[in-house]
């Protein structure tokens, strides 16, 4: 891979391609308002100061945009580097799979190289102005440089010609999400399926980014089915959820989890929200005989 990144055709190409997605895609604008959303609270919760309120607000979205572009635009040249080889699996692999993957590609790709992939003068600007107005606001604007390039680079993986994800095996026992993928419930926690039994199901939690490099365990959700006496069914939805995640992060990653399941469930759904600290993890011993 070249020391740098440094393609004028693609970057016009990019340019013009992302310029046609803000003024026709409306699932592409609003993927980048949940980004502008999810990250702007983010650094909101940092400070109660009106005055730093309103110059995050006023330049969040920017930040995003040229994140946004920065992957996109990388993973572009990546893409058409013939020194760069992928193998055929990785083309159909499941999106969740892949956007989990992407992160370490790219690390291992600049990690010998004097090149920082996710530098771009709009965002580094900003997070000199974070440094002198926040504590940890430096910090945090570094990860959403990160997080919002990988997923940029991953969208531009998933619209190169080459990928064509294969069908996912079709499981109607579960309810919460496809047990074969990593399925991401927000930008920085993902779900993974664990155990199934007829009236359960089992899934961790794993919180990914910039300062969660081994995709850590944050939570775990537990689905389970209980009969009535009318011959129907209702639901709890327990969530057990690690306190390095905000109280606020928490509902709002509860609303989201239940709104996987379909309104017959929902309308007979009770939700546990439990806070826990940390997870150990017990085995079975034999009793001595």
């Amino acid at each position: 891979m070249a020391a740098t990144i440094t393609n004028d055709a693609i970057f016009n190409k990019v340019t013009n391609k992302l310029r046609d997605k803000y003024e026709q895609d409306v699932y592409f604008n609003q993927e980048l308002e949940n980004l502008t959303i999810f990250y702007g609270r983010k650094l909101l919760a940092l400070t109660s100061n009106e005055n730093v309120h309103e110059i995050i607000e006023n330049t969040i979205s920017n930040v995003i945009r040229s994140q946004f572009f920065q992957g996109y635009y990388v993973m572009s040249n990546i893409l058409e580097d013939e020194e760069v080889e992928f193998t055929d699996n990785v083309w159909t692999l499941p999106k969740g799979i892949v956007r989990n993957q992407i992160r370490t590609m790219l690390d291992n790709l600049f990690n010998d190289t004097e090149y920082n992939w996710i530098d771009n003068d709009v965002a580094n600007s900003f997070a000199l102005v974070m440094l002198n107005e926040l504590e940890k606001g430096f910090e945090v604007v570094e990860g959403i440089k990160y997080e919002v390039a990988l997923f940029g680079a991953y969208k531009a993986f998933l619209e190169d010609s080459h990928y064509s994800v294969a069908p996912s095996e079709k499981v109607n026992d579960f309810k919460l999400g496809d047990p074969f993928d990593l399925n991401y419930i927000n930008h920085q926690v993902y779900m993974e399926a664990k155990h199934y039994a007829e009236q359960h199901e089992f899934w961790d939690l794993f919180l990914t980014g910039k300062q969660n490099q081994d995709n850590s365990w944050c939570g775990t959700v537990h689905l389970s089915t209980f009969p009535t006496e009318e011959d129907k069914k209702f639901y709890i939805l327990s969530l057990n959820l690690s306190n390095v995640i905000r109280d606020e992060e928490k509902m709002i990653l509860a609303e989201t989890i239940s709104k996987r399941l379909p309104s017959e469930i929902t309308d007979v759904l009770q939700i546990r929200l439990y806070h826990t600290t940390e997870l150990d993890f017990l085995g079975l011993t034999d009793k001595e005989e």
